[in-house]
């Protein structure tokens, strides 16, 4: 498994499909339950379902709500696709599917508040022999310049003895691809950067016996929306701008080479990015 994850670390994020199947090519029958373990582990990137022919929301396909091959199970309806097939609940579990309806409402709502309308939002729960229950939550947003990935595995603790804190593990990964659009640029010009970030974070917070299911999904989401934020944060004004800066000493580099390689010289020159930022340095002065 560790070579495999050393593999998929040196590849594009947003190439991990393509990069599982190459491995599981390579890997045969021998090495397949390996690559599946390593495709759980990673939970990214989502499948969406959202064939609106059947009546049902779009649900995030992942591991979590995965019955066998192909088929999945909606955390709106509790019934798996393909095949329409509604799963039986014992007493517990009809317990824990009700707060997973709660939660992918009020996941819903948050998704599309920070991600637009199209945005989708699922949330997998179900419970631990040791803690209260571990889930899943995850939003998958595709535009015309990009997508984005997150995937937070939630691990709630018991309530301490007088239930009145409890302990949430939060392990965070997000992935994010951006391209240019061929319709905007020249195929010379089109650029496609992708990354994954991961967070993990534990947080002990106050609880209510009274309204303890509410209060579990109200200290999830202030952790999840906190960690979001950063993740975003640091993108914004960490990641891009480094990779704007290298490509730009990159660019420059090349250009005061000179005649070294005048056919790259030539590109350079004609390029819509360096005629725009020639412009620029003009107006300047």
């Amino acid at each position: 498994m560790e070579a495999a994850l050393n593999i998929l670390r040196k590849t594009p994020p947003s190439e991990l499909e393509t990069t599982l199947k190459a491995l599981e090519s390579l890997a045969g029958t021998h090495d397949a339950e390996t690559i599946e373990a390593v495709r759980q582990r990673l939970q990214l990137p989502f499948g969406v379902d959202d064939e609106g022919e059947k009546g049902e929301k779009p649900f995030l396909k992942c591991p979590y709500n995965k019955i066998k091959e192909g088929v999945y199970r909606s955390p709106w309806t509790n019934v798996c696709w393909p095949g329409n097939i509604a799963l039986e609940l014992s007493e517990k579990e009809e317990e824990i599917r009700n707060m997973e309806e709660c939660a992918n409402e009020v996941w819903e709502a948050y998704a599309h508040l920070y991600y637009g309308m199209t945005a989708i939002g699922s949330v997998y729960l179900q419970k631990v022999d040791k803690g209260t229950y571990q889930g899943m939550f995850g939003i998958h947003k595709t535009g015309s310049t990009g997508s984005w990935d997150s995937a937070h595995l939630v691990v709630v603790d018991l309530p301490n003895s007088d239930c009145t804190e409890c302990t949430y593990h939060v392990q965070s990964t997000v992935v994010i691809a951006l391209h240019t659009s061929a319709s905007e640029y020249a195929d010379t010009n089109k650029v496609k950067i992708s990354a994954s970030v991961s967070r993990n974070t534990t947080q002990t917070l106050k609880i209510n016996s009274v309204f303890l299911d509410s209060n579990h999904l109200e200290n999830i989401g202030t952790i999840i929306e906190d960690v979001e934020i950063d993740i975003r944060s640091s993108f914004e004004r960490v990641h891009i701008p480094r990779t704007k800066e290298m490509i730009d000493s990159i660019q420059k580099e090349t250009v005061n080479r000179g005649t070294q390689n005048m056919a790259m010289h030539n590109i350079m020159m004609e390029s819509d990015a360096f005629k725009k930022r020639k412009e620029k340095a003009e107006s300047e002065e």
